[in-house]
């Protein structure tokens, strides 16, 4: 085990680490239920890569890092996800958005994760928008009843996207009439 590690802390500290080295190291310390070992892998991973090549460090250390804590460190947990989020490209930030909505669901507040769909909404690409605000709408509708979706929609906000105007009106029927709002 300790010439294992010894081997994987020297080739970080040489910097000639890939993302598959630092997933494999971070592999092996969980393996060994060192876990906040692992997760110390992970943060370091994620200061030698910038995306695309950091993504499945991110994904992978998001992932176990809930798994393993679930809603116990729900503040550090957020704040993982915000620093994945910072860092991330709009055209990747959709699965991230997505599983941090998830992560609020479960185990933070249902404020939290239509706060988390809002941001995303705003960020990801415009050709991802649409079903991030299926989702939204749908989760919105779900919380806090038609009152809040009407809210989501206030302001204009499907004018800014014009070409999606009429799809989006569908969709926000097509969620209403799921959930039985109008009859």
């Amino acid at each position: 085990m300790e010439s294992t590690k010894a081997v994987y802390e020297k080739v970080l500290d040489l910097r000639i680490a890939t993302p598959q080295i630092i997933l494999n190291y971070a592999s092996f310390m969980m393996e060994h239920k060192y876990f906040e070992e692992a997760f110390r892998v992970y943060e370091r991973g994620t200061t030698l890569f910038k995306y695309p090549h950091v993504k499945d460090i991110w994904t992978a250390y998001l992932s176990q890092f809930v798994a393993r804590y679930k809603g116990t460190k729900v503040e550090r947990t957020r704040d993982l996800f915000r620093t994945a989020l910072a860092q991330c490209p709009p055209a990747h930030a959709k699965p991230l958005f997505l599983e941090f909505g998830k992560f609020e669901e479960a185990h933070g507040l249902a404020r939290s994760a239509l706060d988390v769909y809002d941001k995303a909404v705003q960020t990801v690409p415009l050709k991802e928008r649409l079903e991030v605000y299926e989702l939204y709408i749908a989760r919105a509708t779900e919380f806090f009843g038609v009152g809040k979706v009407l809210r989501v929609f206030g302001g204009g906000v499907w004018e800014a996207y014009g070409v999606l105007y009429g799809a989006c009106i569908d969709v926000v029927d097509s969620v209403l009439c799921t959930q039985n709002v109008y009859t």
